[in-house]
């Protein structure tokens, strides 16, 4: 049910709601493998709204399925997460709980108010590339040329080779 002004994009599917709804622990991370592991240019978007006095939400990526295919509550396990706080974008690449500013921007991300993660991962042996926006206006976007620069962007750390499976990193205090 999250809507964003400036997301021209038709998603096709089955549409998701992920909540953090566990009343014992208020820290988690669904986690599902990936069909094949995808490497190279990795295009993400996430929408999401984090309520003021709440922790974070986004998305988290690593190199390592798991046998039956679902984690619950492993931060553990992630190459990489890019969460939105209420007040912060944080991009973690060591995988810690909670997560570390690897690279922060703040920002006027506005608590309560749903947002839009735009983010570009290529990944390889070597060092990887992630370019991550926040509430990007992609009404004249026709291209990735054509994108601003990015609110965090790194070219110097290898996270992962691969990525094999896909969460979603909730917080709520």
């Amino acid at each position: 049910d999250l809507t964003y002004a400036n997301y021209f994009i038709t998603q096709g599917g089955t549409p998701g709601n992920v909540y953090a709804c566990d009343t014992t622990v208020n820290d988690r991370m669904d986690s599902r493998n990936l069909a094949a592991a995808m490497s190279g240019a990795i295009w993400f978007t996430v929408l999401v709204n984090v309520p003021a006095g709440a922790g974070f939400a986004g998305l988290s990526f690593d190199d390592t399925a798991t046998s039956g295919g679902v984690d619950t509550y492993s931060h553990a396990l992630s190459e990489l997460r890019v969460v939105l706080t209420e007040s912060a974008l944080i991009v973690d690449m060591d995988g810690g709980a909670p997560p570390t500013a690897t690279g922060t921007e703040t920002g006027t991300f506005t608590a309560g108010t749903t947002h839009l993660i735009l983010g570009q991962m290529i990944v390889a042996a070597g060092n990887d590339t992630i370019n991550v926006w926040v509430d990007p206006d992609l009404s004249a976007v026709s291209g990735p040329g054509d994108l601003p620069a990015a609110n965090f962007a790194s070219t110097t750390v290898p996270f992962m080779d691969s990525v094999a499976k896909i969460g979603v990193p909730l917080q709520w205090n």
